[in-house]
């Protein structure tokens, strides 16, 4: 079943100090999630999903190295899973990707009050179902295409994203 879901670390720990026999002192101290990881959580989140529609597998925390080990607010994405023929076809898709891809550009935007820059676009080259390059400027598109040309290529694909 295909969704998403995001994790932070929780920041909690658990101090089992062993005194005497069968004394035992247990500190548990909890952290707060900082407020920042949360908020990037939440923004993230939502547009993700926004963009790609899966199932709403929620917001989680874990125990992960790679968020227990930051110094500064971390998140990590899981955006589908290979575990049917119908997801597995979805996770292949290009168009499906590049979807994900917006969804997490467009949580980076809000969360961090950026702006996109409605003048700056790029042109993805699609050569016989393949995307081979991704171009800022004109030229290198051309240069691509001509490139592809020479190769005998049935079919080039130029998109504007």
């Amino acid at each position: 079943m295909l969704g998403v879901q995001i994790f932070i670390y929780p920041f909690i720990l658990i101090l089992t100090i062993k005194l005497h026999m069968d004394m035992k002192i247990i500190f548990i101290i909890v952290y707060r999630i900082p407020h920042k990881t949360a908020q990037y959580r939440d923004i993230f989140y939502e547009k993700v999903l926004k963009e790609i529609n899966l199932i709403d597998r929620g917001k989680k925390k874990a125990n992960f190295h790679v968020l227990r080990e930051s110094r500064m607010p971390a998140l990590l994405t899981e955006n589908g899973f290979i575990d049917s023929n119908q997801n597995a076809e979805k996770l292949s898709d290009p168009e499906w990707r590049e979807a994900v891809a917006r969804g997490h550009v467009d949580g980076l935007v809000k969360a961090f009050n950026s702006k996109k820059n409605a003048e700056s676009h790029n042109h993805r080259v699609i050569v016989d179902g393949v995307q081979v390059g991704a171009y800022k400027k004109d030229q290198n598109v051309l240069d691509a295409e001509n490139r592809y040309l020479d190769k005998d290529a049935s079919e080039i694909v130029v998109k504007k994203v």
